[in-house]
């Protein structure tokens, strides 16, 4: 792969083999010694504990948020969630993902904890393809969108529990149909 992407971009294979080594960091690749490197296989059992995981974060920072949002944050979460629809009218994933993610970074700098925040940031670096993947099937950009709408009218009642709860289930609600949809037919998936 080193040699392949230098030829074709014309760089040397040391950044290549750098960013290939943060790749590695991140989960995505693994190094195979003689074989080179190769998309990391993901167990089911992987999914399972990151989504969880996730779960439980989202679950704080939208405890810790529920508080913290302002007015601005309020409007701005309103504007994201209307995007959300255009984009589930469309079943446009892709555009729909992308206001997901800001959606939630929203949230996450409401909630005002810089060690929260750089968690968050590195759980969602890793459950970044399995969360696109989870709102690619059938059904589930609805879902999210009911849920996300739900959230933001706790969000607007100050309903820190509700918030909490209904972000915790987004979650993993997210997390048990990937697992069901996924690895119920194969039981390691390159994701």
């Amino acid at each position: 792969i080193e040699t392949g992407i230098s030829k074709r971009f014309g760089l040397s294979r040391t950044p290549i083999r750098e960013a290939m080594r943060v790749l590695e960091s991140r989960g995505f690749v693994v190094f195979l010694p003689f074989k080179g490197w190769r998309v990391k296989e993901v167990s089911m059992e992987e999914v399972r504990e990151a989504c969880v995981i996730r779960a439980h974060l989202a679950s704080l920072s939208a405890e810790l948020a529920c508080q913290n949002l302002t007015s601005a944050d309020l409007e701005l979460l309103e504007s994201i969630l209307c995007d959300m629809s255009a984009a589930l009218q469309f079943v446009d994933v892709v555009a729909y993902f992308d206001l997901n993610v800001r959606f939630h970074d929203v949230i996450e700098r409401a909630a005002g904890n810089g060690t929260l925040t750089k968690t968050m940031e590195s759980i969602d670096k890793m459950t970044l393809r399995y969360r696109f993947l989870s709102l690619s099937l059938s059904g589930r950009l609805k879902k999210s969108f009911n849920e996300h709408s739900r959230m933001v009218k706790a969000f607007k009642e100050r309903d820190t529990k509700g918030a909490a709860t209904i972000a915790k289930e987004s979650a993993l609600n997210s997390g048990k149909l990937l697992v069901e949809s996924f690895f119920n037919c194969y039981p390691a998936v390159r994701v």
